[in-house]
């Protein structure tokens, strides 16, 4: 009976110890829970502004696309003005050449 009750007491402080354990695995898996949302919500904060960086820098490179396609046209025109311009004046310089040669 004595040896029982020794047994008894010994299984009592294992269970309490056991609970102890248990516990202070439970309060670091909360803990780690916790700091594992804390760094989800970061990452999705900083995904949500990257996300957002992306698109204001493709419409930025959409409005710098299409404002190069309008220079680009507009210095094509300028070259085909200044190409007929440069045949008009080659016949007026044909023409005041024969004119002087006669």
């Amino acid at each position: 009976e004595k040896k029982e009750l020794e047994l008894n007491h010994q299984l009592d402080e294992l269970n309490i110890k056991l609970n102890q354990i248990v516990n202070e695995s439970t309060n670091k898996i909360n803990s780690l829970q916790q700091t594992n949302e804390l760094i989800n919500n970061k990452l999705i904060g900083q995904e949500i502004e990257l996300n957002n960086k992306i698109f204001e820098l493709n419409n930025q490179l959409s409005d710098l696309t299409t404002e190069s396609k309008e220079k680009v046209t507009s210095l094509q025109s300028i070259i085909i003005s200044a190409e007929k311009k440069e045949l008009e004046l080659n016949h007026q310089l044909d023409e005041l050449n024969i004119k002087l040669n006669q």
